[in-house]
C-alpha cells in the first residue's frame, strides 16, 4: 500500500510489527521432508480469489481463527515489513498457510525507494530461500507506478530482477499497479501509460496475476468503469490473471459499506478473478466474531462467481 509519499489525502499505512513492533518468536525451521509443512506439495490455486492482506502477522491465535472460518478459503497476502528478515515470518507463514493460500509480497509500495536494485535482488532471493514453500504467489512489486516508489528505471529493474528470480523457482508471479487514472500529478505515472513504457513485453506476456489497487480516500473522482479497465489491462497482460489489487477505508462509518461493494464487483472481463485484499484485514476482522468479519464472509457468500 502507498502510504507516505503519495501526494494528500493518502490511505495511511497500518501500524505493522513487521516494521519494528512486536516481533514473532524465532522458531526453527525443520528440514525438508521431516514433518511440518516444508516439503508438502504445492497448492493448487483456485480460480476465483477470495483475497484480504495482512501487513501484520500477529496475534496469529485471532489471524488464524478469523481465516479458517471463512466460507470460503481465502488467499492471504502477507506485506512483508522493509526491516524484518525472512526467516522471522516463518512460523506465522506456517500457520496461515495451514488454512489459506499465501501471497507474499516482498515489499510494501512505500518501501520501494528505499530500496537499492542491488538490495531488493537480495532481499527477494532471502524470502525465496526462506520462505518459498509457505508462498503460493509471490507479489514482485506493489504499485510500481506510484509517483512516490522513485524513479522509473530503478523501479523496473528491481521488479524485472524480482520477476525472473521468481520465474527461475517456476511460482506464480504478481504485480500490483496503482488506479490513478485523473488525479496522477506526473502523467507518465498513469497507470496505463507506466505499464506500457516500463514494464518489459516478455514480462507483460509472463505474469502470472496483475492487481490493482484502488482506496477511495486518495482519489476524489468517481469511481472507475472497472469493465473498461480490466479490458485495457487484458490487452497489455494477455495471459495473466486480473483483479483488484487492495481496497479499503480508514473511515469505521465506511468500512461496512465498501466491504459489500468491493467484494460484489461483478466485472466481466473473462481473465477477472477477484481478489479484493482488503488492506485492514488484521485491524477489522480478526477473530472472527468482529462484526465486520461477518459483513466479510456474507459478502463472500454472495459473490459473484
Amino acid at each position: 500500500m502507498a502510504a507516505g509519499g503519495a501526494p494528500a489525502a493518502v490511505e495511511p499505512v497500518q501500524p505493522s510489527a513487521a516494521d519494528g513492533g512486536v516481533r514473532e518468536p524465532l522458531l526453527m525451521r525443520q528440514p525438508q521432508g521431516q514433518g511440518g509443512t516444508l516439503g508438502q506439495s504445492p497448492q493448487t490455486l483456485p480460480e476465483r480469489v477470495y483475497g484480504v492482506t495482512l501487513t501484520d502477522v500477529s496475534p496469529i491465535e485471532g489471524i488464524t481463527d478469523a481465516l479458517a472460518s471463512l466460507s470460503q478459503k481465502p488467499t492471504t497476502r502477507i506485506v512483508f515489513g522493509l526491516r524484518r528478515q525472512a526467516i522471522t515470518y516463518w512460523p506465522a507463514a506456517r500457520d496461515i498457510h495451514a488454512v489459506s493460500y499465501v501471497m507474499g509480497g516482498i515489499v510494501d509500495s512505500v518501501s520501494i525507494s528505499s530500496i537499492s536494485v542491488d538490495a531488493y535482488a537480495v532481499r527477494t532471493t532471502d524470502y525465496l530461500n526462506e520462505l518459498d514453500e509457505l508462498v503460493d504467489i509471490w507479489e514482485i512489486g506493489s504499485e510500481v507506478n506510484g509517483e512516490w516508489v522513485g524513479p522509473s528505471d530503478k523501479v523496473q529493474a528491481k521488479i524485472t530482477g524480482a520477476y525472473w528470480q521468481v520465474k527461475e523457482r517456476q511460482k506464480p508471479t504478481a504485480l500490483t499497479l496503482y488506479y490513478n487514472e485523473g488525479c496522477v500529478q506526473k502523467p507518465e505515472h498513469e497507470i496505463f501509460t507506466w505499464a506500457q513504457n516500463n514494464i518489459p513485453m516478455e514480462m507483460r506476456q509472463g505474469l502470472d496475476y496483475v492487481w490493482v489497487t484502488y482506496y477511495e480516500q486518495r482519489c476524489h473522482r468517481a469511481e472507475p468503469d472497472w469493465n473498461q479497465v480490466f479490458t485495457r489491462l487484458h490487452e497489455l497482460f494477455p495471459h495473466a490473471k486480473l483483479g483488484i489489487g487492495g481496497c479499503g477505508t480508514s473511515d469505521p462509518a465506511q468500512k461496512a459499506e465498501l466491504v459489500q461493494h468491493f467484494y460484489g464487483l461483478d466485472v466481466d472481463v473473462p481473465s477477472f478473478v477477484g481478489g479484493y485484499f482488503w488492506w485492514y484485514f488484521r485491524d477489522d476482522m480478526q477473530p472472527s466474531s468482529t462484526p465486520l468479519w461477518t459483513v466479510l464472509n456474507d459478502s463472500w457468500l454472495r459473490m459473484p462467481l
